[in-house]
């Protein structure tokens, strides 16, 4: 006998999930979330092309988290960032206490732990030997969809900066080895909603959460950061640029392919911070960056000399 978790996309609304934008998140192997690991080649919570979710995944944590925008950045025509909090977390209400890390207090429960780090980047997780009293979401992912909806907008995420959704349903298969008679059972469902700005998808972004058949969060992660308002006039500027000059102005071999514009920022955890908008197209394997001259750019949110290991 074998046994294997398996991650499924979800065909909501005659779309399917897998393959949806053209934009592709920052970094080479960026990370969507601490605990969550972006798939490549997609960017649900991923990178590069496709938006590809997957559930959450451990990986190594960097010593320090990005930097907030300074002052001189964030004028009032701002784009609102949207920060998840322990009061609107739908987590377990149990006792908790605190417990200090670099990045900010994790409150600690026997079930569940919560943390929101100074630069906005927030988690709830469920330890893993801790039984919440329910199975997984029982309803449709269209149904776990709505709900995951209804809880952020109840949080207070902008309206208008929420996007599309990816839906991952993991399932763990049981069953011999040549697949003759498989058992397949689903243990979760997770849903991630996009950010948009005028129209523009911004990959780097995310709030993600998983609920149980109770409807409490058994894992949520929120990164969703101010933005400089001059983001939405490099927006208009890129999609007035676009056409014949610009297309005259990329690789030769990228000239006619396939693209999109996109807003991009610093991931939760880095050595320093941007926010700018870019074209965005596969080549190959690779995602591959422009600004609004053409010129190719890369995005990171890493010093690869800084000292600090990346995850």
């Amino acid at each position: 006998m074998q046994r294997m978790q398996v991650y499924c996309s979800v065909v909501l609304g005659g779309l399917l999930l897998l393959g949806a934008s053209h934009c592709g998140a920052a970094d080479e192997e960026p990370v969507g979330s601490v605990g969550q690991k972006r798939g490549g080649g997609g960017a649900g919570t991923g990178t590069g092309l496709g938006r590809r979710s997957q559930a959450a995944k451990p990986v190594a944590v960097a010593r320090r988290p990005a930097t907030l925008l300074s002052a001189s950045d964030l004028t009032a025509d701002r784009v609102a960032a949207f920060r998840q909090t322990r009061a609107t977390s739908r987590k377990l209400s149990e006792p908790e206490h605190a417990e200090h890390t670099p990045f900010g207090v994790r409150l600690v429960g026997p079930a569940q732990s919560f943390i929101a780090w100074a630069n906005g980047y927030s988690e709830t997780s469920t330890h893993a030997d801790a039984p919440l009293g329910a199975g997984p979401y029982y309803r449709s992912p269209e149904a776990h969809e709505v709900a995951v909806r209804s809880y952020f907008a109840l949080a207070g995420i902008p309206a208008e900066q929420v996007g599309r959704a990816s839906v991952t349903v993991a399932v763990d298969m049981t069953g011999p080895m040549d697949r003759s008679a498989d058992t397949r059972v689903a243990q979760g469902v997770t849903t991630v909603i996009h950010r948009t700005i005028d129209g523009v998808e911004v990959p780097d972004s995310f709030a993600w959460a998983r609920l149980n058949a109770q409807d409490v969060v058994v894992a949520e992660r929120v990164w969703w950061p101010d933005l400089p308002g001059q983001i939405r006039l490099q927006i208009a500027e890129f999609k007035a640029a676009l056409g014949a000059s610009f297309r005259s102005a990329l690789p030769p071999s990228l000239a006619t392919k396939d693209g999109e514009v996109c807003v991009h920022h610093s991931l939760p955890i880095g050595h320093r911070w941007y926010a700018m908008v870019t074209w965005d197209t596969l080549d190959k394997t690779t995602t591959r960056h422009f600004d609004v001259h053409g010129r190719e750019v890369t995005l990171k949110s890493w010093d690869e000399d800084a000292g600090d290991a990346r995850p």
